[in-house]
């Protein structure tokens, strides 16, 4: 008895220790977030008709990543933790004690060897300011905006009841199977059927833009004091394109803000896209402290988005976060799946689903008073990507929530939406 007494004390007084010295890094977050969005730029800037929209949630797939973390493959995950910044302690007490996925928190195995090893003993230990790193993703946006997170899978298992548990409290993820009546609605425009894990994230984002703006027709116009340059300095560059923020309201922190940005004169968007993604950008704090305050007026379309990618194939490009192997490799999933179903499975596909609005809390305004666009465009600052091509990036301090790019399409593709 004093060995295991012994043991357990000893996790309870070096675990904090042991990773008071790792938290999580909001540079790697930004790296991801990068790297993600470039892979997905580069294949669709080949294509003979280029979309109207691409968006993706970052911060929505790091999320998962945690969550895998806790109940993948130990000798693949490991490697992808220290990527993220994270850090595990699975090999301290192996024999002894059970760290619980989400809590952390250690208590005595009464069971075997054999029955520890088959059991729960494969969750990893997230600790404390990881969990809230992640989890506060969407959370800190507030009650006024809307962003809700789907763990949806498919392939005839049956979900641990723990694993639900984890992800619903600590990381505000639902966890539903395909085959649930709720669920029916949310895939039917997939159609996907394989015998392998398909996992289906979708997000609803609906945010405000500030009482500046009025909604004229299908297009948002405001003039006012936002954060605004004509170039940003990137690396030892500096980059001659326009960005303009405008911030959130009604969210808790009052920090989550819209980046919009125009490429220059004679410069391509693909060019400025290079730029912006460059392999030496690590954080987009660079770029906010380069704004100052100038009465701007902007006109933008209405961003009624409804995004909708398999990320997997881009993923499998990445194999620098080691996070392609989840697509390349079986992996034996321990924890996740009620037995029989604690075996070795590849996922097949992650889709991700994006329903993304942008409302306006000054209302609508008559066409009249717009009609003159010399006298509206009558400020220091103008930033008019209503008829432009431009990237947009939704952001708190330390979280990349959305990035996407709008390319005006034809009128019969209606210029201020896409589908993708």
């Amino acid at each position: 008895m004093r060995p295991v007494l012994f043991v357990f004390v000893f996790a309870l007084l070096c675990i904090p220790s042991a990773t008071r010295h790792q938290q999580p890094n909001p540079n790697s977050r930004d790296a991801f977030a990068t790297q993600l969005f470039r892979s997905l730029l580069n294949q669709l800037n080949k294509q003979p008709v280029p979309t109207s929209v691409v968006l993706i949630s970052p911060a929505s797939v790091q999320k998962l990543l945690a969550v895998f973390y806790n109940i993948s493959s130990y000798e693949y995950m490991r490697p992808l933790a220290r990527d993220m910044g994270m850090h595990d302690a699975f090999t301290l007490l192996r024999e002894s004690i059970e760290m619980t996925a989400a809590r952390a928190r250690a208590r005595l195995l009464r069971q075997s060897k054999d029955q520890v090893n088959a059991g729960m003993m494969a969750y990893f230990i997230l600790p404390y300011h990881v969990l809230e790193f992640f989890a506060k993703d969407f959370d800190e946006l507030g009650s006024d905006i809307t962003a809700q997170n789907y763990f949806v899978y498919d392939g005839g298992y049956e979900i641990d009841k723990r694993f639900q548990y984890s992800a619903q409290d600590y990381f505000n993820i639902a966890v539903l199977p395909k085959h649930q009546p709720v669920v029916t609605g949310l895939l039917h425009d997939f159609g996907f059927t394989t015998h392998g894990l398909e996992i289906y994230s979708f997000v609803k984002f609906h945010a405000f833009l500030g009482e500046q703006f009025r909604n004229v027709q299908d297009l948002r116009y405001a003039r006012g004091y936002f954060r605004y340059a004509d170039k940003v300095k990137i690396g030892h560059q500096f980059i001659h394109c326009k960005i303009v923020e405008l911030p959130l309201y009604g969210t808790k922190s009052r920090r989550a803000s819209m980046l919009l940005i125009m490429p220059g004169k004679h410069m391509q968007m693909t060019a400025l896209e290079s730029k912006i993604l460059s392999g030496n950008l690590r954080s987009f704090k660079d770029i906010s402290k380069q704004l100052r305050f100038h009465k701007v007026a902007v006109r933008m379309p209405s961003l009624k988005f409804l995004s909708k990618i398999n990320l997997g194939k881009y993923i499998k490009e990445m194999s620098w976060i080691r996070l392609h192997k989840l697509f390349h490799l079986e992996l034996h999933y321990r924890g996740m799946f009620d037995p029989p179903f604690n075996r070795r499975i590849q996922v097949q596909r992650y889709v991700q689903s994006i329903n993304m609005q942008l409302h306006v809390l000054g209302g609508n305004a008559p066409l009249s008073e717009y009609m003159n666009p010399l006298r509206f465009f009558n400020a220091s600052k103008t930033f008019d990507c209503a008829t432009s091509q431009f990237l947009f990036i939704v952001k708190s301090a330390d979280v990349i929530y959305f990035m996407g790019r709008h390319r005006r399409g034809s009128v019969k593709d209606r210029a201020h939406s896409g589908q993708f």
